[in-house]
């Protein structure tokens, strides 16, 4: 079973980067607007999201 990586484009990373910027953590609702906003799985923003902590606390 292949799990297909999903490429966000520059303007789903901006607006990710935006909402990330006023909260490290995202609520379920604010969660699926992005997804349908932006077309892409709920699970794939809080994939982003946690991969997103993550690189800061490494940077850190």
């Amino acid at each position: 079973s292949q799990i297909t990586r999903t490429r966000f484009t520059p303007y789903q990373t901006q607006v990710l980067n935006e909402t990330f910027s006023s909260s490290a953590y995202i609520d379920a609702s604010t969660c699926g607007q992005l997804a349908r906003l932006l077309g892409i799985s709920s699970r794939s923003i809080q994939t982003w999201f946690k991969n997103k902590r993550y690189k800061l606390r490494i940077q850190a």
